[in-house]
């Protein structure tokens, strides 16, 4: 059992939903993995958000690396 338990989108406040809703319908709309423990502080899971978001579409490395 988890330390900290999950949130989910049942117990999620509109606050949460709003920021959550975009990344987990693109995700196949599951509030899993550590998306659900970063909901308890919001501006963490914004942070964390942008940051997946560079790494995956904006950021790039030589061929040779």
């Amino acid at each position: 059992m988890p330390k900290i338990q999950p949130v989910s989108r049942e117990d999620a406040t509109p606050e949460q939903r709003r920021m959550a809703d975009p990344i987990f319908e693109a995700r196949g709309g599951k509030y899993g993995g550590p998306w659900g423990i970063l909901l308890h502080c919001p501006e963490l899971f914004e942070k964390v958000g942008a940051l997946g978001s560079h790494l995956r579409d904006g950021a790039s490395l030589p061929r040779r690396l």
